[in-house]
């Protein structure tokens, strides 16, 4: 026989956010134990003695011209012995206007009911002074709908179902969808599985497709049809799911985001992509140059895989390319003696030419670039050279630094150099200067990795060049400080990112400028630059997060300088962004020495720079990237974990705008580290609620919990 319930629980979740400029995070949780709750129009809710787990998080979203209708499922596990009954709390933001929502447990749909901000206002305070837990605090202003959800089983699981519709406001071409993913503040233990699915689809074309919270796969079904998706399993997240998409049916779609603060300089994120749909004649022709090692230290797996990494991109070749494969020992042997065209019968000579190819004999890079380089003789095509190798220079020119400067001098036309390093003997700095020299990106196959995967998977991303030679420029908005300094080729189905900062103000002109077939292309757009715009916190941090990956990438591959470590150090303070370089700024009591810091900063650069072969080197290369991507938290994670200090991480928390470091018992502002407390507020007391109602995002501050020192305008004001 079922046990009896115990008296309700409260269960409460915010299951997303809406898409204005202001929506503040998601977070979700049950709560179990005390006496019954009352109607929430008494305002009287107990104090809770136990949290029971969520177990899944899944989110489903379809968007159809600009509707989206989400599904949320959630698995939570009740680890009592008896039943337990729920009261359900679903926070909504300020402005929303959902439709169609409904709550399922199971086959029964609940019955739900809207309660207005300030009756909302009243139980969230309340459930916050009894638990004495400030983390409902961030809904405070908001609507609240409220549902009973019975039952939790004992020592069992309840599976529920939220389903909505909301329509998503466009601004400028750009659109804003946000989903409640914040979990870790009522769930920092691992869930089982995690994930984000969106299914985006317009009338227009869906041009660009970002998330500056997650790194998601996007996968281009057509012009006006993309799906997103973020997974993660064994994980859990610390800020909501943000995608933004924009909607253009020109050619070439430019969508941007931007943020000021009064009296200083703005940040801008500039999203660029082409069509999709894009026929083979308005593809820019290639000539591609496969340069394969077969070397002795090839032999075996290594040569195998590449032999088939190679076939596959052969295949993919478009008749209107030209290509040649040269593989290099001791000598270099060519397939051809000049570029052939990709037609179906060369394809298959190339292919049959790189089966018979074995690994012997030393390593001469120098002899095998400089020969690919004199193959690509037409400036109007797009000019590649696909380099895999998986050792140092034995053979001729033996001295990096040389091999380097001469492959600049032979590649005065201008090709790509894309370089992938095969196994962990590799010097990545040599590698690494040779592709950025040269314009393209290195990358590294690990010896667990297969080769022939991930060759194949990054050449189809470079098979249909539009755009080469790109370049971007705002000269009314005194644009500077942009990243990447150098510029990618577009190629379809991707997009551009530009990040900057800029002095200017108003509607102004964005030209961007290309090669396409020998000629220069010109697109101009218009986009407002403002002088105060609060609607996207998040850019300051991207942006630092991108400078510090190339500020790492100059010291590690050309030298550390005492100002190039100073500005790592300042910008991570900053915007608490910790590298494995920067991770101890946050000592055990939250204190910084400026001194100390460069010290242990210059010694960790001076590895980086030293140690150029082996997995820590490979490793140091991929975080670059990972920097550059926004996705410095899992790179740094790897290298914490590694050393045993992964606690550092819970000691930085980022808020709206603001950072803040834990400083043994305290969060404190990185604006307030310094400064002295005007006003010192118990926490919970009636000066504390009145502060949270209204000061701007003060509630979002609290959130954190503790004892929090944030600096309000000039005030700094200190909750204990």
């Amino acid at each position: 026989m079922r046990s009896a319930p115990r008296p309700l629980a409260i269960l409460a979740l915010a299951l997303f956010a809406w898409t204005c400029a202001d929506a503040a995070h998601a977070q979700g949780m049950i709560i179990v134990g005390g006496p019954p709750v009352p109607s929430p129009r008494s305002a009287s809710v107990p104090a809770p003695a136990l949290a029971l787990a969520l177990q899944d998080h899944r989110i489903e979203v379809k968007i159809v011209d600009q509707v989206a209708h989400t599904r949320i499922v959630q698995n939570w596990r009740n680890d009592t012995d008896v039943d337990q009954e729920a009261i359900y709390l679903f926070p909504v933001p300020k402005g929303a206007a959902i439709g169609n929502f409904a709550i399922a447990v199971g086959a029964q749909t609940l019955e739900t009911r809207l309660l207005a901000a300030d009756e909302a206002r009243r139980i969230y305070e309340d459930i916050v002074r009894r638990r004495q837990d400030p983390a409902l605090l961030e809904f405070v202003g908001r609507d609240l709908i409220q549902a009973r959800v019975y039952p939790v089983p004992a020592r069992g699981e309840q599976r529920i179902e939220i389903a909505y519709s909301q329509a998503i406001p466009m601004d400028q071409g750009l659109c804003r969808y946000v989903a409640g993913l914040t979990l870790t503040g009522f769930h920092p233990a691992p869930l089982r599985a995690l994930s984000v699915s969106v299914d985006l689809s317009s009338a227009h074309q869906v041009k660009t497709v970002y998330s500056p919270s997650h790194p998601v796969a996007v996968h281009r079904l057509s012009d006006q049809h993309v799906h997103a998706s973020f997974e993660l399993a064994g994980g859990t997240s610390d800020r909501d799911f943000e995608l933004y998409f924009g909607l253009s049916d020109e050619a070439m779609g430019l969508h941007a985001l931007t943020w000021r603060q009064p009296g200083e300089d703005g940040y801008f994120l500039m999203m660029l992509a082409p069509r999709f749909e894009i026929a083979e004649s308005e593809l820019l022709e290639r000539d591609v140059v496969f340069v394969l090692d077969t070397s002795g230290s090839m032999e075996g797996d290594k040569i195998r895989q590449a032999r088939a990494a190679l076939a596959y991109c052969l295949r993919s070749l478009s008749p209107r390319d030209r290509f040649n494969v040269l593989s290099f020992n001791t000598a270099v042997q060519g397939f051809a003696n000049a570029m052939t065209p990709a037609s179906p019968e060369n394809v298959a000579r190339g292919v049959a030419f790189t089966a018979g190819l074995a690994a012997h004999g030393g390593t001469n890079i120098q002899a095998a670039l400089r020969t690919a380089l004199a193959l690509l003789d037409d400036p109007d095509r797009a000019r590649q050279v696909v380099f895999l190798s998986d050792g140092l220079p034995t053979i001729g020119e033996t001295d990096m630094p040389a091999i380097e400067r001469e492959v600049a001098l032979a590649n005065a036309k201008g090709a790509r150099l894309y370089v992938f390093g095969v196994g962990n003997d590799v010097n990545t700095h040599f590698l690494d200067r040779l592709a950025v020299k040269n314009r393209g990106l290195s990358d590294y196959v690990r010896e667990s990795e297969n080769i022939e995967a991930k060759v194949a998977a990054f050449f189809t991303k470079l098979s249909s060049p539009v755009l080469g030679d790109v370049k971007v420029s705002v000269p009314d908005a005194h644009a500077y400080d942009f990243y990447p300094p150098d510029m990618p080729d577009l190629f379809r189905g991707a997009q551009l990112l530009v990040f900057g900062r800029y002095r200017g103000k108003g509607k102004l002109s964005v030209t961007v400028k290309g090669r396409l077939e020998g000629r220069e292309q010109a697109y101009v757009f218009q986009q407002a630059f403002p002088e105060i715009d609060l609607g996207n916190p998040f850019l300051p941090r991207i942006w630092a997060s991108q400078k510090i990956g190339w500020l790492l990438d100059e010291i590690r591959l050309h030298g550390r300088s005492r100002e190039l470590v100073d500005e790592v150090i300042a910008l991570s303070r900053k915007h608490g962004i910790m590298t494995e370089y920067t991770s101890f700024l946050i000592d055990e009591d939250g204190t910084v020495a400026p001194d100390r810091l460069r010290t242990a900063a210059l010694d960790n650069f001076r590895r980086a720079f030293e140690v150029q072969n082996g997995d820590w080197a490979i490793s140091q290369c991929q975080n670059g990237w990972a920097y550059k991507n926004n996705d410095n938290v899992a790179a740094l994670n790897v290298y914490l974990n590694q050393v045993g200090q992964s606690q550092r991480l819970d000691r930085v928390r980022s808020v709206g705008s603001k950072v803040f470091y834990r400083r043994g018992a305290q969060w404190v502002d990185v604006e307030a580290l310094g400064l002295t407390a005007g006003e010192v507020v118990d926490n919970f007391s009636a000066r504390y609620f009145d502060l949270t109602e209204n000061e701007k995002d003060f509630n979002l501050y609290q959130s954190l919990g503790g004892e929090v020192i944030v600096k309000q305008g000039d005030r700094v004001i200190h909750c204990k």
